[in-house]
C-alpha cells in the first residue's frame, strides 16, 4: 500500500506491529462517506460536530512513541470514530476509547462492533477520567493547551503519555514517562493539528 511506504515510513515509522495494522484497517471505514475516495492521503480527516481523525503519518507516530506492549492497558483519547482504537487493539491487551463528542462516540462503537473487535470499550471522557484504574499507555488525539494533569493522573508506573502541546500555535508531540524520579517530558516532533477540543482553551488542559 502507497500509504505505508510514502507517508509511515517516510516518517520515520518502524514499527511492524503499527504498519501491519494500519495497512490491513480499511480506513475508509472510518471518515466521512464523501470523503472515502481520499481517505488514505495523509492529511487529517473532518468528521461532524467539529472533530476529526489524524493525519496516518501523525498518528502512526504518535501510536509509535507510546511503544505499546500486548499486556499493556491503553487510553485511547479523542478517538472519534474509533480508527485509532481499532489500530491499538492490534497491540494492546485492553483498549479504552474516549470520546467527548456523544454521537461520535456512538458511531466509533458501532464501527468497533462492524470490526469484531473484542479489546475495545467505548466511553464518554467524563468516565474515562472518573475510572479508578491506570494505564500503561495513553495517547491523546489532537493538541492540548497546556499539561494533561488529569490524564497524568491515570498513567501507571513506568507509564507513557504521548500528547501533542500547543506551544506559539505549533503542536509540539512528546512523551509524558513516569519513573522512579516522577513525571519527565520528552519532545520528539513538531505537529500542525487542531486542538483536541475547540471549546476548550484554558493555560491549564482540563477536559
Amino acid at each position: 500500500m502507497a500509504m505505508i511506504d510514502s507517508q509511515l515510513r517516510a516518517s520515520g515509522v518502524m514499527d511492524r506491529g503499527i504498519l501491519s495494522a494500519m495497512a490491513e484497517l480499511p480506513r475508509e471505514l472510518f471518515v466521512a462517506e464523501h470523503r472515502r475516495p481520499v481517505a488514505y492521503v495523509d492529511d487529517v480527516q473532518p468528521l461532524a460536530h467539529g472533530r476529526f481523525l489524524l493525519s496516518p503519518s501523525q498518528f502512526a507516530r504518535i501510536a509509535q512513541l507510546a511503544k505499546i506492549a500486548p499486556t499493556d492497558r491503553v487510553l485511547d483519547v479523542g478517538t472519534a470514530s474509533g480508527y485509532s482504537a481499532a489500530i491499538l487493539s492490534r497491540q494492546a491487551r485492553e483498549v479504552v476509547a474516549a470520546e467527548h463528542v456523544e454521537q461520535l462516540g456512538q458511531l466509533a462503537r458501532k464501527n468497533i462492533e462492524t470490526l469484531g473487535v473484542g479489546t475495545v470499550s467505548v466511553v464518554s471522557t467524563d468516565d474515562a477520567l472518573a475510572t479508578s484504574g491506570q494505564f500503561d499507555a495513553i495517547i491523546v488525539e489532537g493538541a492540548l493547551d497546556g499539561e494533561p494533569g488529569d490524564l497524568l493522573k491515570l498513567l501507571a508506573p513506568n507509564g507513557r503519555l504521548v500528547a501533542p502541546i500547543l506551544k506559539r500555535g505549533v503542536a509540539v508531540v512528546g512523551t509524558y514517562s513516569r519513573g522512579d524520579r516522577g513525571v519527565m517530558f520528552t519532545s520528539a516532533f513538531d505537529a500542525t493539528m487542531p486542538r483536541l477540543r475547540n471549546d476548550v482553551v484554558d493555560d491549564e488542559f482540563r477536559f
